[in-house]
């Protein structure tokens, strides 16, 4: 059996830093896994837009359904900032939602 390497590329900083410097198209799928949340608002919508941008398939994104209360002194991008519904995901292009109690569950399909 061959393993392959799935990471060969590996970014590290401000997601809103980096993601407008990748190529439009250059990812199958985009996972976004409690991510959303420590975004204000406006800054979330930049996020989901590049994300789709950047993406020529699948964009998946998790986000407590309930807003959850956290500072974190020692590092502030811990904080949550936001609380995001469904009804704010399907304006930024989100169609399916999968089932889950605890997480909202967002796809959009952005095949370029």
């Amino acid at each position: 059996m061959q393993c392959m390497n799935m990471h060969t590329n590996l970014f590290i900083g401000d997601a809103l830093e980096v993601l407008p410097t990748l190529e439009a198209g250059i990812y199958d799928l985009v996972l976004a896994i409690d991510i959303l949340e420590h975004f204000d608002k406006e800054q979330g919508n930049l996020f989901l837009k590049e994300c789709q941008r950047v993406c020529n398939g699948t964009v998946l994104v998790s986000t407590p359904k309930d807003f959850i209360e956290q500072e974190v002194t020692a590092n502030p991008f811990e904080n949550h900032r936001s609380h995001w519904t469904e009804q704010d995901l399907r304006m930024c292009g989100f169609d399916s939602f999968l089932p889950n109690s605890l997480s909202l569950i967002a796809i959009a399909n952005c095949k370029q």
